[in-house]
């Protein structure tokens, strides 16, 4: 759970030089001010990405088209609670957005899930017990050394 107002910010963090820089804009309008189920930040098809679940309404994705602008941020999903198969919990991390539109998502931390946006409707990819967590992670292939930032033999 995460509380959000309207001073809160994202830093990004230069790894190659070790320091903090800019700070990102949220999208326009702001999340309002108030407790979230969950706020993740990551990235979607090389696109930084917030999402927002709100306690009392359903789940909502932004992708910063444009690293840096706050125009750019755009609205891709929003799934409505109702939506939601009674065994899910959301509590969701979207993992990657497919070329057919659907989105992965990891439900809390036990379900991988499919959600397809025309239909609105889950698939369950793959489920582990209640007790066991599900980790995932988006591996992209690159010849650039995170150690070096340096393609390789460079």
């Amino acid at each position: 759970m995460g509380y959000i107002t309207a001073d809160s910010k994202i830093v990004s963090f230069n790894l190659r030089e070790e320091k903090f820089q800019e700070e990102v804009p949220f999208p326009n309008p702001p999340p309002r001010s108030g407790y979230y189920e969950s706020v993740e930040i990551g990235a979607i098809g090389g696109c930084l990405c917030i999402c927002f679940e709100p306690i009392d309404s359903g789940f909502r994705i932004w992708v910063m088209k444009e690293y840096g602008v706050k125009e750019s941020w755009t609205e891709v999903l929003k799934i409505s609670r109702e939506v939601l198969p009674k065994d899910y919990v959301l509590q969701s991390r979207p993992l990657s957005i497919l070329e057919n539109g659907e989105v992965l998502l990891n439900l809390h931390n036990n379900v991988l899930a499919l959600y397809n946006p025309k239909r609105k409707t889950f698939r369950t990819v793959v489920q582990t017990h209640d007790d066991q967590w599900l980790n995932t992670a988006i591996y992209v292939e690159t010849l650039v050394s995170p150690a070096t930032g340096c393609g390789v033999g460079m």
